[in-house]
């Protein structure tokens, strides 16, 4: 190895080894927990635990606009009142157990989505602590789709826009989670063509997807879709 080489070589491991520390493990919602234990959830008390990550419901004042997901939770980052624009809050302090059995059978959270205009400094934020983007995609009216992975496997899938040259206030949001089920056609029967859109085929090959419609639920806020396990799609 010449030196530069070298060099290269222990910032990538760096960035590796950082990146598994840092661990998303939590999220806020302001939604009423009733609501998604009407989605299928299975919620004890003020936490709904699906998978590794919790939802912590702090249930708002009845203002929409203080209503659905809007702060998270991380381990192994510096401690600070706010991680790429986004407020950060300490998740109670249980003792370990093993994820709920949920009647919708959600078993982890596929993606957290997040809406912002300025990728650029949400990009650099995750950088910063080694948390590498893993896909871009271009979409139209000049909006992209970058996509992270921390160490948990919960992808962080950020969409929106770059800041424009002209001055503007920097908007960050949790827009909504995507959560895996074992069984999307049992999740359907669950909550019925009122409370939920017919399934259809997901963007990724092999897996479906329904979107839960949380107005018809008692006022959810948080858009929530239910996605089938990830398959493997064999290489002709």
């Amino acid at each position: 190895f010449t030196e530069k080489t070298l060099f290269k070589s222990l910032i990538r491991s760096w960035s590796t080894m950082a990146s598994r520390l840092a661990r998303l493990v939590a999220l806020r919602c302001r939604d009423q927990p009733s609501a998604f234990r009407k989605a299928g959830f299975t919620v004890d008390e003020s936490t709904c635990l699906i998978g590794p990550l919790k939802i912590v419901f702090a249930a708002g004042s009845g203002d929409k606009s203080l209503l659905g997901l809007d702060a998270w939770a991380w381990e192994g980052l510096p401690r600070s009142s706010q991680f790429a624009g986004l407020p950060t809050f300490d998740p109670p302090v249980e003792v370990p157990c093993p994820s709920a059995d949920h009647p919708n059978t959600a078993f982890a959270v596929d993606h957290v989505v997040v809406k912002t205009n300025d990728l650029a400094g949400l990009a650099s934020a995750f950088q910063a602590q080694g948390i590498e983007q893993r896909r871009s995609i271009e979409l139209p009216n000049g909006m992209f789709q970058h996509f992270y992975r921390p160490a948990n496997e919960t992808i962080i899938e950020a969409i929106g826009t770059f800041l424009s040259k002209e001055p503007e206030p920097v908007a960050v949001e949790i827009w909504g989670l995507t959560v895996s089920v074992k069984d999307i056609d049992a999740a359907k029967l669950l909550l019925g063509d009122i409370n939920a859109s017919p399934v259809r085929n997901a963007r990724q090959p092999g897996r479906r997807i329904l979107t839960v419609r949380g107005k018809e639920i008692g006022g959810m806020a948080t858009n929530l879709a239910l996605m089938s396990p990830h398959v493997k799609v064999a290489k002709l």
